[in-house]
């Protein structure tokens, strides 16, 4: 006798076999179970169409619930799709005054995001976990959640926290910030420490005026991602090249400073250097066309 998974196949393929086939495969289904489903139902159903004409496609497997992982790329990927259709319809629009009215339509995902860390919530170390959290960080700009919070902190010292961490540059808070200090400090993975140095120094550049305590601590994170930083990448740009230039710019273009020499030609092609007009009040625009 054939096993139920070979009737299966030929019950799926085969409109014209004998109905004693069709009596077997239920005396089969009577020892196999499929979830909570014996098989012996599903092979009479599709007997039953079968026999009347109808082609109905059977499946080996009876419907379960989705994974995690899967739950999260179905909430995700409904969601881009109605991003779409709204860039969509702005693009369409003709008047200043339309795309005003579509703009407020924007969708908006705290709902899908908040669905997201519930089915996460379980493992916040886990991988789905990361997941669900770099997109609510990147789509969803508000403080962050206690759940959001509680995953970073979990994730704060597993190898692939890095990209987690360039993530928490949408939404920093007193606890993130304990997080990546946490990572910092303990995680061994280099890669983990540049891209938690180099968000923790992004937090800093926010003040206007920094104190002097607050200006070493950021030179020390940009040492760090400069120092570590070189395959860690951020847009088309390594962290190790984004915090030198910092460290260039802290260093040199600040008020007071001596400005960089420039070289370059003026509007009639000729050559000269900005060293040449030491002394004098020079304005420099800075602009680009693309």
């Amino acid at each position: 006798m054939r096993s139920a998974p070979v009737f299966l196949i030929e019950l799926q393929n085969l409109q014209n076999e004998r109905n004693e086939e069709f009596q077997e495969l239920a005396q089969i289904g009577e020892t196999v179970f499929l979830g909570n489903m014996q098989t012996k139902q599903v092979f009479c159903r599709c007997a039953a169409a079968f026999l009347a004409g109808v082609l109905v496609p059977c499946s080996l497997s009876i419907a379960q619930e989705a994974s995690v992982s899967d739950q999260i790329t179905a909430l995700t990927t409904a969601h881009q799709e109605k991003v779409d259709a709204f860039y969509k319809e702005y693009r369409a629009a003709s008047t200043d005054e339309e795309r005003t009215k579509i703009a407020e339509k924007f969708p908006d995902g705290s709902e899908v995001g908040e669905k997201l860390m519930s089915l996460v919530a379980a493992d916040p170390a886990g991988k789905d976990a990361a997941v669900a959290t770099k997109w609510m960080l990147r789509n969803v700009r508000k403080e962050p959640s206690e759940a959001v919070t509680n995953v970073i902190k979990a994730q704060a010292l597993t190898e692939g926290f890095d990209d987690l961490a360039l993530a928490c540059m949408y939404a920093q808070s007193d606890a993130i910030a304990e997080a990546l200090d946490l990572a910092i400090e303990k995680n061994p993975s280099t890669k983990v420490k540049a891209a938690a140095a180099y968000v923790r120094s992004t937090s800093l550049s926010a003040n206007a005026d920094p104190d002097e305590a607050t200006k070493a601590k950021r030179q020390r994170y940009l040492d760090l991602a400069a120092q570590h930083g070189a395959e860690v990448m951020l847009g088309k740009r390594s962290l190790a090249d984004r915090a030198a230039s910092t460290i260039f710019e802290l260093e040199n273009l600040q008020i007071g400073n001596v400005a960089p020499d420039i070289k370059g030609e003026d509007i009639d092609g000729v050559e000269f250097a900005l060293s040449e007009y030491r002394g004098k009040v020079v304005v420099i625009d800075f602009w680009g066309d693309w």
